[in-house]
């Protein structure tokens, strides 16, 4: 009896530390997460590369000289632009040099576009009945636990329930195909009756790019009023 007991326990040891996890009825039909996961956590540490919408510090910046510089010499930027559409020829009166100018017209300020705005350290482990993700720094929602039994992401804020599977679409134009999974909790309870919150977890790879994607939202609604975090990551391995 002892012997089988232990045995028992080996091989749910052995289980855990190689990622060797079951999965619920419904992850059974997604049996690429568990690769995804198990080779995330063989890699372990990533750059995660923290995106936004926001328009980067540098556009903005010659942006504000650009302007400077066009109302300073307002008669003579008429006279050479005239008949000519942008972008412009380069000219030193802009007030930037060539190389800037050149990234200055790359950037659409009307185009919805994601930019970095930091590299933080990511972390991704095999822990009981499934993996880890954690990164510096950041907390929102984080860490996340993905119980693959329970059909679940653990967050410093709810249970998420497990969603759906996101397919490569030509849709995805501002981050490029990929394909990934979904775990959503649309009424996340409160001790207040007057807020609503929900939180979603998405994780997934590019499919022409060894990239990772982790997308964390939480949204808070009371008295009409939302407050809504979005945490958008790309997850690249570590250089040496």
């Amino acid at each position: 009896m002892k012997k089988t007991y232990l045995t028992v326990i080996f091989i749910l040891i052995s289980g855990i530390l190689c990622g060797e996890y079951k999965t619920g009825p419904q992850l059974n039909k997604y049996p690429s997460l568990i690769n995804l996961l198990k080779e995330m956590a063989e890699t372990g540490e990533f750059e995660a590369v923290k995106m936004s919408y926001d328009q980067p510090k540098r556009f903005k910046e010659l942006n504000k000289i650009y302007k400077k510089q066009i109302m300073k010499k307002n008669r003579w930027f008429v006279q050479y632009t005239k008949g000519k559409k942008f972008p412009f020829p380069y000219h030193e009166n802009f007030g930037i040099t060539k190389n800037d100018y050149e990234y200055y017209i790359s950037v659409d300020p009307k185009q919805k576009k994601l930019y970095p705005s930091d590299t933080l350290l990511c972390n991704v482990k095999p822990v009981r009945n499934g993996y880890e993700i954690s990164v510096e720094q950041d907390h929102i929602l984080l860490p996340i636990k993905f119980d693959l039994i329970r059909e679940t992401v653990e967050t410093s804020k709810a249970v998420l329930p497990f969603y759906n599977g996101v397919k490569p679409s030509p849709r995805q134009k501002i981050t490029g195909p990929w394909y990934g999974y979904i775990w959503f909790n649309p009424e996340i309870s409160s001790d207040n009756p007057n807020l609503k919150i929900k939180a979603s977890v998405q994780i997934g790879k590019k499919t022409k790019t060894d990239q990772y994607l982790l997308i964390l939202n939480y949204t808070e609604t009371q008295n009409k009023k939302q407050s809504y975090k979005e945490n958008f990551y790309y997850l690249k391995k570590r250089k040496d």
